[in-house]
């Protein structure tokens, strides 16, 4: 089973998951092996780390000068991409 179909799984089967993507996390971990304290402490530094991901991405999608490298290489080799998928440009 996919993840997303295991993540829609649980929020149908227990609504209260819907509401806190900690516990969503560590419920899924737990059904995947880890004790319930290894799960807690991973689901809160996931949490942590996503939003930290986030920030970032706002910061350099409202900051250009803050965007990397990868970055302008991607908006370069964008154009042959999209022509490689058919798409017009």
């Amino acid at each position: 089973m996919k993840q997303i179909e295991k993540v829609k799984e649980m929020i149908t089967e227990h609504p209260f998951l819907r509401d806190s993507r900690i516990t969503l996390i560590a419920t899924m971990l737990v059904q995947e092996g880890l004790t319930g304290e290894e799960a807690v402490m991973v689901a809160n530094n996931f949490t942590k780390a996503a939003s930290i991901v986030r920030a970032s991405c706002r910061l350099q999608q409202t900051i250009p000068e803050l965007r990397g490298r990868e970055y302008n290489d991607r908006q370069l080799k964008q154009d042959n991409v999209k022509e490689e998928l058919g798409y017009k440009i």
